[in-house]
């Protein structure tokens, strides 16, 4: 499938540093946005680390003898991986996890560091997305806004399980504490889903700078009322700005645009 992009990140109104990263690469068709988790030093190094970690696998990637490479065949086989292209995501984002993770070793050896990461695959008529943390992957489709990742977050948690209401859920005092992301253990902890596109899709990646502080509903009201995508980029952050901006905020947007041949050649 044919695409356009944007991209953008802004501190916020209230912290002092950003601690979110993103990176595109276009040829790749990768999509990756990160928040260094809040109440862990060296926030911003662990999402520096894993954007970084992606950016030079893939550079790399192309110059590195087949038989040699990566082993994306064989992870591709544990893993169940239905492409070449999911293997080398795959394992682009362990080696990233296992960067952050000894990253924390040495800035935090009691606590660690840790990111989330909401990271996308674009291959034929497939979106592939592996995520972990409360970063979040949105579809909008024929006008409808949906979310792809389930947040792994405790307030999630409660709300499954039904321990909170909804309404509940706007009070409550534990929304950033985070259940898993990557840096925390040695071993990657990160879910996959796999959705058709279509064109006139548009999938939204962010991080909760955005989404704590704005409404789906808005989100998709804006999304729905802007045709221009550095526009509609630029309006969402506005939108967390203007309703506090307590955290980083970035915005990923990718529109389908049409068909594209579906060789795999990442």
């Amino acid at each position: 499938m044919k695409f356009e992009y944007c991209a953008t990140t802004d501190r916020g109104l209230v912290r002092e540093k950003n601690e979110d990263n993103l990176v595109v690469l276009p040829e790749a068709r990768i999509f990756v946005v990160a928040d260094g988790m809040g109440g862990h030093v060296g926030g911003e190094v662990a999402s520096f680390t894993t954007v970084d970690t992606i950016r030079k696998y893939y550079e790399t990637l192309d110059s590195l003898e087949e038989d040699k490479s990566t082993g994306a065949e064989s992870v591709k086989e544990a893993l169940g991986l239905r492409t070449k292209g999911e293997a080398h995501l795959f394992e682009a984002i362990e080696q990233a996890n296992m960067a952050v993770y000894e990253e924390g070793l040495l800035l935090d050896p009691v606590h660690g560091v840790g990111t989330t990461i909401a990271a996308g695959y674009l291959h034929g008529s497939t979106m592939f997305i592996l995520y972990s943390g409360d970063s979040r992957v949105y579809r909008l489709r024929q006008g409808r806004l949906k979310q792809i990742t389930e947040d792994h977050s405790l307030l999630n948690k409660y709300l499954k399980e039904k321990k909170i209401s909804a309404k509940e859920a706007e009070y409550f005092p534990y929304k950033n504490v985070i259940l898993q992301a990557l840096g925390l253990t040695p071993n990657c902890q990160a879910e996959v889903r796999r959705v058709r596109v279509q064109p006139g899709d548009l999938y939204l990646f962010c991080t909760d700078g955005l989404t704590d502080m704005v409404h789906d509903r808005d989100i998709q009201d804006a999304l729905n009322n802007i045709n221009d995508i550095n526009e509609q980029c630029s309006t969402l952050v506005d939108m967390a700005l203007a309703a506090g901006g307590m955290d980083n905020i970035t915005v990923l947007i990718v529109r389908i645009l049409g068909d594209l041949d579906d060789t795999d050649n990442h």
